[in-house]
């Protein structure tokens, strides 16, 4: 699955940049777009929908995460199983792209991600992962950030981003990754089903989950800094058209 959905992803890729630019304009009214990635969209909200599928469907179940987890049960649903496998199929194409564009900060993310996924796979975890694909509701968003949809949209997109950025990546996924490691030092160890291999999956969650949210926080850092300098920026620019005398331009 995983190779099939990276094969996918390099086919999607490959289409004509005009060809994007003139679905925008038609379905989303855009005037124009600078570096939209159509294929970080497709993946974005086929997974994003997966994984809020995914998770409605964990809440039906009698056991919960991160319990599942260290029990070893069962996927909870098909989407439970696939959605990693479209996520390493994603990931190997998205490290190919940023060793191609030489982008430091993508292609750790990128190797994290993959490495990760890889090993969850292997050891047969990784559908206790599905879940956290819900972050890719604030990629989506960014996404959009790259398209004119006139100044009043671009801002109500990029305060959007801001807000599911921060809330989903640096609240509920710290959150659910503190929960995880928080139970494996209540329950006893000898409790723990034989997919967590004497504790060789908590300690990759832990390492892995680390970095990740070092990263994540650093981009939030980056984010927060140019919300800052733009708020600065518009309240110096008077705007005659805006009802309060004031606008922050939008750049993509």
């Amino acid at each position: 699955v995983g190779v099939a959905a990276a094969a996918i992803y390099a086919l999607i890729s490959r289409l004509p940049a005009s060809t994007v630019d003139r679905r925008l304009k038609r379905h989303l009214g855009a005037h124009h777009s600078a570096g939209f990635d159509i294929c970080s969209m497709v993946h974005s909200v086929v997974v994003s929908i997966m994984a809020a599928v995914s998770i409605w469907l964990e809440a039906q179940e009698d056991l919960p995460e991160p319990q599942r987890s260290y029990v070893c049960a069962e996927p909870a649903s098909l989407l439970s199983w696939l959605i990693p496998s479209i996520e390493l199929g994603y990931a190997l194409h998205d490290l190919a792209s940023a060793l191609w564009q030489m982008q430091l900060d993508f292609v750790l993310h990128g190797a994290l991600v993959t490495a990760m996924l890889l090993l969850l796979c292997g050891l047969g975890t990784a559908h206790h992962t599905s879940r956290i694909s819900i972050v890719h509701v604030s990629t989506i968003l960014l996404n959009l950030r790259r398209v004119d949809l006139g100044s009043a949209a671009n801002r109500r997109v990029d305060v959007a981003f801001a807000v599911s950025f921060l809330f989903l990546r640096c609240l509920v996924l710290p959150y659910w990754w503190i929960l995880f490691l928080a139970h494996g030092r209540t329950m006893p160890a000898r409790e723990w089903g034989p997919c967590m291999h004497g504790g060789a999956v908590v300690a990759v969650a832990a390492i892995g989950g680390f970095v990740m949210h070092a990263l994540n926080f650093y981009w939030a850092g980056l984010i927060l800094a140019k919300a800052v300098r733009r708020a600065k920026a518009g309240m110096q620019r008077p705007n005659a058209i805006g009802s309060n005398g004031f606008h922050v331009q939008h750049d993509g």
